[in-house]
Parts: C-alpha cells; structure tokens; sequence
C-alpha cells in the first residue's frame, strides 16, 4: 500500500480546488423557489416602466432576432443574429445611426456571429464569431483585427475592467483541455485560465432558455440553466457568490441533449428561462410544468416574491446601474400596453415593422 504524507495530501488537495474553481472560493447560496409565495404577478406588479422608445421604423434598419441590447455612451447596440448578422447602433430617440460587422468571406468579414460586448476601457467593440474568434471594431464601426483564441467553442463573451470573461454554454467538447465552462482572457486577447468542467452529454439550446454573460457596476453574472446555478464574478473575473436554484421538480440536464426529449418534458418540469441581478436583486422568470413564474430575490438568496406571471415576457439586458432593457416586437408591445394599461403611448394602431426598447426598472430600486 502507498503512503502519502500530510503536506502531499494538502497539495493534492488545494490543485484540486483551484483546478475546479480557479482561484476563489466559491460562497454558496440557495435560491428556493419550491413555495408560491405570491399572487399573479403581471410586469407592473414587479417593475416601473420608465420609457417606451419606438425604433427607426425602415427597411435598412429592421430588427427581426434580437439577441442583446448594450447601452453605452447614450446609444443602444443591438446585436441581430437573423438577418444579416450585425451589431445595429441605434440612438437615444431611437433613430439609426449605423452598424458594425458584416457578414461574408472578405477581409475583415465572418460567416456566424454569437455575441458582442463594449470594452469601455479600451474603446472597443468586440464581437464573438465563428470557431472562438474575435473580431475588433473601432467605436465607429472600423474594423482593426481578428484573433483566433481556443479550440473550444465559444459563445458568450463580457468585457470587464481587467480582461474578458467568454462561455462555452456546454456546447462544446466533452472531455480533454477544452472542456471547460468558464475561459478568461486579458484585455489583449491572451489565455489566463479556465475552470468548471461542461456537464458529460450534449447539450441542446431550447429557444425558451436565455443565457447569456451580463457586465454591471464592476460585476459579470451569467445563469447556467442547465445546472441551475447562478454566478457572479468579481473585478478579478473570479466567481464571488454562487447560487443554487431548488425548484420542486427540476428538469433533469440529461433532457436538454435531445430537442425531442425536452419538448417531450417542458410540460412536467420547472426550468428557467432568463435570468438578471441588479445592485441588490435577482429577477428569475422560469416555468413552472408548463406555468410562466417570475421570482425576486435579494443578494442573500432570501425570496422575495414568487408566482405566477401573466402577459410578455422581456428578455432581460442591463443597460446602467439598476436600470433594464428589453426589446419588443411590436405585436408584443401592443399586447403589453394593453395588460399593462399604458396610456400616453402613441401606437399609431401600431402598424409599424421594427421592434421598440422598452426601459425599466424593479419597484421601489
């Protein structure tokens, strides 16, 4: 039999650690959505609607599939991912001020395009492609330079203040070095480190689950659905708080690596769908076997508000400090100023193509 000294011991164990949390040590904190606490909820009952903005309604600038809305230097950038994939630039009153990105085989072009994000400290805007490259954009849209940065699959990309945060969102290998969830890289686009092994199966991306990387006030989040834990990394990219979410009969991870198997399932099982912090919130929309639910809870994991929620729901972007964003197409604005009530809303019977932002805040923030 081998003998292993204490110090060994201690060595093995402290490798193991950082190997499966990179260097911080993870606070973790349940999230119990297992009790309806609340009554219906409908938007208004949760949030304070502070602006309606109708954008630049013409052919150039139309919005079919709106992945994220960034707000930086009074402008919107709305990342299209149908039509033409492209970052769209659209202004405080909503007209359209241009676009970053284009789609082709040329020089500078790419053929996919997963996500974006601002470097403010640079003065850059990133955007994440095919095969984990990036491609650099002046503020005005030039292109600089792309750079090829791991041989796994990236799909999610949020600057920070000292680097880059991207993730895999299980979608890519399964065993070896680039089987990892988590990669981080410095503000000139070299490898610092990875952590948190993907799940062993396959995974399928339902269009109902929305998980993406938000940058806010010093702090990334990001929602893993699959495993139902929730993140929010500190200025050093390095995980801070951990949240487990409990539901009272969670789909399994095994349903997401088929679209047959989960369509089969969604009717029985809770999952969640989106997912944001503010300063000293969470706003959680899941489903409840086949029911929309919308939960609040504080920074400590204590639920305050939990049920039933009926009318649109926003897909959930920051835009500054509590502020939040969320894009709608306009049969779904004319449903919500109608479940909402919203008056002093000029919708010209809202016959209109392109999509409005609408811009809110949680009550009382």
């Amino acid at each position: 039999m081998k003998k292993y000294s204490f110090l060994s011991v201690i060595v093995s164990t402290t490798i193991f650690l950082y190997a499966c949390y990179g260097s911080a040590q993870l606070e973790n904190t349940n999230i119990n959505l297992t009790e309806q606490k609340s009554d219906v909820l409908l938007f208004d009952s949760v949030f304070d609607a502070l602006e309606i903005l109708p954008l630049e309604n013409d052919i150039k600038c139309l919005i079919k599939s709106p992945k994220r809305v960034l707000y930086y230097d009074d402008k919107y950038y709305i990342l299209e991912i149908a039509n033409n994939p492209r970052v769209m630039i659209f202004n405080k009153d909503g007209s359209y001020n241009g676009s970053v990105g284009v789609q082709g085989k040329g020089n500078g072009e790419y053929t996919s395009l997963h996500d974006f994000t601002i470097d403010e400290e640079r003065k850059r805007i990133i955007l994440l492609c095919e095969n984990s490259t990036v491609f650099i954009y002046d503020l005005n849209g030039k292109f600089i330079e792309k750079k090829k940065l791991s041989e796994s699959l990236l799909w999610n990309i949020a600057s920070h203040k000292n680097g880059f945060l991207f993730t895999t969102n299980h979608l890519t290998f399964l065993t070896g070095e680039n089987a990892y969830l988590f990669y981080r890289f410095d503000k000139d686009f070299h490898f610092v480190d990875k952590d948190t092994h993907v799940l062993p199966e396959q995974i399928y991306m339902p269009s109902s689950v929305f998980s993406m990387l938000q940058a806010n006030a010093g702090k990334v989040t990001y929602c893993d659905a699959f495993t139902k834990k929730f993140y929010i990394f500190d200025e050093n990219q390095e995980v801070n708080s951990q949240y487990n979410y409990l539901f009272s009969n969670p789909m399994p991870y095994e349903y997401y690596g088929k679209q047959e198997l989960f369509l089969t399932n969604m009717q029985k099982y809770d999952y969640i769908c989106d997912n944001i912090a503010t300063n000293d919130r969470i706003i959680t929309f899941y489903i409840n076997q086949g029911t929309p639910y919308i939960a609040m809870s504080d920074l400590n994991g204590q639920v305050i508000l939990n049920g039933q929620y009926l009318g649109v729901i926003p897909k959930l972007c920051l835009a500054k400090g509590d502020e939040i964003v969320s894009l709608l197409s306009p049969n779904e604005m004319e449903m919500f100023i109608k479940d909402n009530k919203i008056a002093n809303v000029d919708t010209v019977n809202m016959i209109r193509n392109n999509a409005y932002i609408l811009q809110f805040k949680i009550k009382n923030s």
